[in-house]
C-alpha cells in the first residue's frame, strides 16, 4: 500500500498487520489518555486487528512513523470519529495541530467526510485544548470525558 501525501512533511498509509507493533507500542505507552486503559499484548493486538481491519492511517513525519490516526463510526450522514496517539518522542511539537487537518481534508476530499467527532477525556486538558484550536466544539460532557465535534 502506498503512501498518501498530505504535506512537503506528512504523508499516511492505511496501518496493515505488520504495523501491529508499532500501534501497539504507541496505544500501551499513551493508554491512560484512552477511554479503554488495558495494556495489551503483541499477540492480543495481532488478534484484534485480525479480527476488526480497522481503519486506521499511520502516520509519518518526514518519512518516520511518528503515530496513528483512528477513525470509526463511518456514519451515512458524512460523519466519522477520529482520533490521533503519537509516540511519546513526538508529542509537543505541534504535529497533532498540523496534521489534524490535513488527515480531515484527506477525509473529505476521498470520502465525502464532512463531519467529524472525536472523545476526549478530562484528564487531557493538552489534547482538549489542542481541539479547541482546531474548532471543535462540545456537543456533550459526561464526567469523564467531552464528545467534541467539526463540521
Amino acid at each position: 500500500m502506498t503512501k498518501i501525501k498530505l504535506s512537503k512533511n506528512y504523508s499516511i498509509r492505511r496501518m496493515r498487520l505488520l504495523d501491529a507493533p508499532f500501534y501497539n507500542s504507541i496505544r500501551n505507552e499513551c493508554r491512560m489518555f484512552l477511554h479503554d486503559h488495558t495494556q495489551y499484548s503483541p499477540k492480543e493486538c495481532r488478534k484484534w486487528f485480525i479480527n476488526t481491519l480497522p481503519t486506521f492511517f499511520i502516520l509519518f513525519y518526514n518519512r518516520k512513523k511518528i503515530g496513528y490516526f483512528r477513525t470509526s463510526d463511518w456514519g451515512d450522514d458524512k460523519s466519522a470519529f477520529i482520533g490521533l496517539d503519537l509516540h511519546s518522542d513526538f508529542r509537543g511539537l505541534t504535529h497533532a495541530q498540523k496534521s489534524y487537518p490535513l488527515f480531515m481534508n484527506y477525509l473529505r476530499n476521498e470520502f465525502g467526510i464532512s463531519k467529524f467527532y472525536l472523545r476526549v477525556l478530562k484528564n487531557n486538558p493538552v489534547a482538549k485544548h489542542i481541539y479547541d484550536k482546531l474548532g471543535f466544539n462540545v456537543v456533550q460532557e459526561t464526567n469523564i470525558d467531552f464528545k467534541m465535534e467539526l463540521l
